[in-house]
């Protein structure tokens, strides 16, 4: 096993694919996080505390203005901060189409090439070779969560010097759950590339969610259920996007129980599709 993994993580770091995402990634986001900054820059104080124009001043030209700085203030508190930049990053989904791309790519690899058949033979049961991505694909989403973290603070830091980084105890415990969610999402996309052995039908079923198109299929569901049960809640991108600070410990402990439990089936899923398959 420990022999696979340094090759997985050798193979990670000579694929042509893993640095061309993750440049494309730190090039993207970082024009995300300038283009919001520019957005801000008439909305915000030095301090971070909304701009919130009287109704006489308002003139059709700045009606655009107070809207969004309306939603902002409704949306990041009546402070914002670097964290909470950040913290919005992360939950809205960018980050995870890089990493829903890399996964797929990575894990269907040795499918594509033959090499699969190679090491098949060498190994006691065929799902170590899955189980030896898992390290990899992980340590690769820490890396680009920390790369983001920190393009956000220094671009930010650059544009607002005056802003808080707006870290407190709690930060670390939604930081973790969301790291968790974030294996939760990887593992699912590992398991659709596994069973189909497609990358299209894996790539194309990976980022449907991201897009929005699985929030209405739950909202659907809702409806047809009528019960007073919101389905969402039992979801991985679900819970990414509703865990703060300001989460009560019901809603953290949810969010932990969802990544774990989902994690655990995709993962099982996997590893008995790849021990159950011939691959030699």
């Amino acid at each position: 096993m420990l022999n696979l993994i340094r090759m997985n993580f050798y193979r990670m770091s000579h694929s042509v694919s893993t640095w061309v995402i993750l440049i494309t990634m730190v090039v993207f986001m970082g024009l995300t996080v300038v283009t919001n900054c520019v957005l801000m820059k008439n909305l915000v104080n030095s301090d971070g505390t909304m701009k919130i124009e009287s109704s006489e001043s308002i003139t059709e030209e700045s009606t655009t203005t107070e809207n969004t700085a309306e939603m902002v203030a409704e949306a990041y508190g009546h402070k914002i901060t670097i964290n909470s930049r950040f913290q919005a990053g992360v939950q809205g989904g960018d980050l995870l189409i890089f990493l829903a791309i890399f996964t797929v790519i990575f894990v269907h690899a040795e499918e594509k090439n033959g090499f699969i058949k190679n090491i098949a033979c060498r190994t006691k049961h065929k799902w170590d070779i899955f189980l030896a991505k898992l390290p990899v694909i992980a340590c690769y989403t820490l890396v680009c969560i920390l790369l983001y973290f920190v393009l956000n603070t220094v671009i930010m830091k650059i544009w607002f010097p005056h802003f808080e980084l707006g870290i407190e105890a709690k930060t670390f415990v939604i930081f973790g759950l969301e790291l968790l969610l974030y294996f939760g999402y990887m593992a699912l996309c590992s398991m659709l590339i596994v069973v189909s052995k497609n990358s299209a039908i894996g790539m194309t079923f990976s980022l449907i969610p991201i897009f929005g198109i699985g929030m209405i299929v739950i909202k659907l569901l809702n409806f047809l259920i009528k019960h007073d049960v919101d389905l969402n809640k039992y979801t991985l991108i679900g819970n990414l996007a509703s865990i703060s600070t300001e989460s009560a410990n019901s809603d953290l402990v949810r969010a932990l129980i969802v990544a774990v439990v989902w994690f655990v089936i995709w993962i099982a899923i996997s590893m008995l599709t790849t021990e159950k398959r011939d691959v030699i």
